[in-house]
């Protein structure tokens, strides 16, 4: 029976209702959401588009879900349940998409809105404040253009343009897109075919230009801060691969759609439909190279639009036995998954126990669902969403700080609740171009698309102060480079100039030469603020360090019989003394073990011909420990000059 009868009209439409009902019940917006509503707030109110006011940074990464949205926000000037409205209808528009145009029947497309409706990944993602969304609405576009229409000039500009806009949206989909419209651009190539490519690929070109004329770079910041890490690739895939498995234990459903829809055209030889399937293999290897995501499902909604697509059109499955099997099918998986959305959170959930997959996974939606989800939502709360981070950021904005310390915690909230004055760092980097170049933390357990930074020395106080603080050299020399470009005149031709050297890897071999293992130098007046016993060894204001040592200048010659050290309390380091360049002494600072892993507070006396002599410098290595150095502070009981 054709979906285009009456009867099959009123199905689908009751069906579409049934999908907006659960994405309510399921509704949310996570903490990422609010980095770009600091951004779209920014440019709203007219200080650009920026997340700190002081730096041009692009801390988003879809333009396209920015701009849609500013619309209505310049009206409501509220992003919560702005974003909700905004995210069900487009999310609406997609689905209603697939069912009238896309699917071949109705009892197909009731099969294919069961499993929206069932996937965990696709309801969780059709709200969340992200750009998934407008994601499902462009990618059901192209595919309609893609199937209903024959390989015509007019055909490839429609489909470049749509894949530039979702490129625009989020630019990793391309990778699904391109195969299909590398096909049916080599079915007419020509001139003409070329021209038309390049028109509809102008909104993605000129946005690219902009990008590097306002950001200085042709991509997001979370590009840089997530794909260069100085990670080995054998630990990403590793990674990647347990994102993938994650799936297949959480949200069974979205898994075997999937995959159905890449390996079915291949056994079919549906010369149309295997372009997609390719396209949905770039993304997935894309997927496992980059390490996944900590987001459960949300790189694995789009291709399974794609998927449902695929085998909503094939001849294959368009039997009504086919057709009522594949719908068991669904309900059994989706049904039985044990996170089906059907299967609302309850108000009382204990959400970060439901939230945490392993392996740095979580999901999201069970994590913010108390304090972030519409069922939870409440006229009586004083604050929505009902969630510490937001809380944080409305008294930090009431303080009239103008500068905040985020470490490796969430930065969405706390920054758009804060207001556009206060300046946010984070040592995740998704907002700091400059640490977004420095390899991650290897000694730690990452959370995946969240990689964590070392604050180098003197940095924190570089962007307290405004001044360049940074203790290395070249770094320092790096980091005036970065800034310029994201802080100096947009048209000034040095800018210009600037802009050209550093994309083009002129600057490189100032950032080379501090990853090179090397004696990192700093000044007393970095290690002057006490640590707390126990305190975290990595904390993004110790000064973490390897084998070739930390050498401390104290900038005057000191005589004084003891100081007071804190660093990694499992350490064994050899300190020694300079008066004037030359050796007057050293000693051995043996561990300190605490009950847990963290930083040791010692007393040192110091030996007595360094005293008598006189030391202005202090070198520190490593003798033995466990690899991970760090240092926290260093205060002298007596300063006096002989």
């Amino acid at each position: 029976m054709s979906h285009r009868t009456g009867t099959g009209k009123a199905l689908m439409l009751l069906l579409i209702l049934v999908y907006a009902v659960i994405v309510l019940r399921n509704a949310w917006v996570c903490d990422d959401a609010y980095i770009s509503f600091r951004t779209l707030d920014n440019f709203v109110n007219g200080y650009g588009l920026t997340f700190n006011l002081v730096e041009r940074v692009q801390a988003f990464t879809h333009p396209l879900w920015l701009f849609l949205m500013a619309i209505p926000y310049a009206i409501t000037r509220e992003a919560y349940f702005t974003s909700l409205v905004t995210s069900v209808i487009v999310a609406l528009a997609a689905v209603w998409l697939y069912a009238f145009k896309l699917a071949r029947s109705t009892g197909i497309a009731i099969a294919g809105v069961a499993v929206f409706i069932l996937s965990d990944a696709f309801i969780d993602y059709s709200t969340s404040g992200l750009e998934n969304p407008l994601t499902y609405f462009l990618l059901a576009l192209f595919l309609y253009v893609y199937f209903s229409r024959p390989p015509t000039i007019r055909t490839v500009f429609f489909l470049s343009l749509v894949c530039a806009l979702a490129a625009l949206n989020r630019m990793d989909i391309i990778l699904l897109l391109l195969p299909a419209l590398v096909y049916e651009f080599w079915n007419i190539r020509g001139r003409k075919a070329f021209g038309a490519l390049a028109l509809g690929f102008a909104p993605l070109i000129l946005w690219e230009m902009f990008s590097l004329l306002y950001y200085g770079l042709p991509f997001p910041n979370t590009a840089y801060s997530k794909l260069g890490t100085g990670l080995d690739t054998s630990v990403l895939i590793s990674q990647g691969l347990s994102y993938l498995y994650n799936s297949v234990k959480v949200d069974p459903l979205t898994v075997v759609i999937i995959a159905c829809g890449i390996i079915l055209p291949f056994i079919f030889r549906d010369k149309k439909a295997i372009p997609i399937a390719v396209g949905m293999i770039l993304l997935h290897i894309y997927i496992v190279r980059i390490g996944g995501c900590f987001m459960s499902g949300r790189h694995l909604a789009a291709p399974l639009l794609a998927a449902v697509v695929l085998l909503s059109r094939a001849e294959y499955v368009s039997s009504k036995v086919a057709v009522i099997l594949s719908l068991i099918v669904i309900l059994a998986l989706g049904l039985l998954s044990p996170y089906s959305p059907v299967r609302t959170l309850s108000g009382d959930a204990n959400d970060h126990n439901q939230a945490d997959l392993g392996n740095g996974i979580v999901d999201e939606r069970a994590w913010y669902h108390l304090t972030n989800g519409l069922l939870n939502y409440s006229r009586n709360k004083d604050q929505w969403p009902d969630h510490s981070r937001a809380k944080e950021g409305v008294a930090l904005r009431k303080t009239g700080e103008i500068y905040y310390l985020a470490g490796i915690g969430q930065i969405g909230m706390i920054g758009y609740f804060a207001g556009p004055k206060v300046y946010i760092s984070d040592g995740y980097a998704l907002v700091d171009p400059f640490l977004a170049r420095l390899p991650v933390r290897k000694d730690q357990v990452y959370k995946p698309g969240h990689f964590t930074r070392n604050f180098p020395p003197g940095y924190l106080k570089t962007i307290e102060t405004g001044r360049n603080r940074i203790a290395d050299k070249n770094l320092a020399a790096y980091y005036n480079r970065i800034r310029y470009i994201t802080s100096g005149n947009v048209f000034s031709y040095r800018r210009m100039g600037e802009i050209v050297k550093f994309n083009t890897g002129a600057y490189a071999h100032l950032l080379n030469a501090y990853l090179t293992p090397h004696l990192i130098e700093i000044s007393l007046e970095y290690l002057s603020e006490p640590r707390k016993e126990g305190s975290l060894w990595y904390a993004l204001d110790n000064t973490i360090f390897d084998e070739q040592g930390v050498q401390v200048d104290l900038g005057k010659m000191y005589y004084s019989p003891s100081l007071e050290i804190s660093r990694d309390g499992n350490d064994v380091l050899r300190m020694l003394y300079f008066n004037t360049g030359r050796q007057v002494a050293e000693q051995v600072i043996p561990p300190k073990i605490l009950p847990s892993e963290g930083m040791a507070v010692t007393v040192v006396d110091i030996p007595a011909e360094a005293v008598s002599a006189g030391y202005d410098m202090i070198r520190i290595f490593p003798i033995d420990g466990d690899g991970r150095y760090s240092l926290g502070h260093i205060i002298f009981s007596d300063e006096t000059e002989k």
